[in-house]
Parts: structure tokens; sequence; C-alpha cells
């Protein structure tokens, strides 16, 4: 298989490709058919397709938490919380991964367990 070429259009299916909470990885080998090293060199070439890329990512990170959301208001079968967040915490580094924190702050993982943990289970 050829490797894919760049086309404008592209950025505009990105948001439809991550939003059932596809990893950078799935997106750029299995739905566009491309590497990874594509991936991020079309960021780095194409600003429409940064802004796209950035917003979409944001989706599947947005799917992520949705499940764990569910899953721990025993919405979803066999949920297993401490997966989910160990990829969440791997997956997305940024806003879930260990950080130095000051003595007493809380990591968002931990806030929001603990936000669910005072709501009743429906």
């Amino acid at each position: 298989m050829a490797e894919q070429i760049y086309t404008p259009d592209i950025a505009d299916k990105l948001a439809d490709m991550f939003s059932d909470g596809s990893s950078i990885t799935k997106v750029a080998a299995v739905k566009l058919g491309i590497c990874r090293a594509t991936y991020y060199e079309w960021k780095e070439l194409h600003p429409e397709f940064k802004k796209a890329a950035n917003r979409a990512e944001q989706l599947s990170e947005a799917f992520h938490e949705d499940l764990l959301m569910s899953g721990i208001q025993g919405e979803v079968d066999g949920f297993n919380a401490t997966g989910q967040i160990f990829s969440m915490k791997n997956r997305f580094r940024e806003t879930y991964g260990e950080q130095k924190q000051a003595p007493n702050a809380l990591s968002a993982i931990e806030t929001l367990l603990n936000i669910m943990h005072d709501k009743p289970a429906k």
C-alpha cells in the first residue's frame, strides 16, 4: 500500500476518526494508512491539520472521560475502573499523568473519583 499523500480534506475527517476514542496510532495506521511519524510531520507542515488534529485528539480524551464516568456510575457492565484510569494516565499524560504536585494537591483523576464517591450510584 502506497503512503497516502496529504490533502486538506483529511483535516476535516479527523474529528470523526477520533470521536470513538481511537489513539493517534490507530488513526494514523488504520484509518489514514500512514505511520505516526507522518502524522506528526503533517501536524508540523499543515496548520489546518494541526488545528483539526489537536481538537480531534481532545475528542478522543473526552470519549474516555465519558466512559470512566459511566463506568463509575455503574452504567457499564464489567467496567474496570483501575484499568481505565491506568489507560488514561498513560494515554493522556498532560491531563491525567503523574505530575509533581504540591503536597496536598489532587490529580484530576483523584478529583473525579472523589466527586463520584460522594454521589449516590444510579
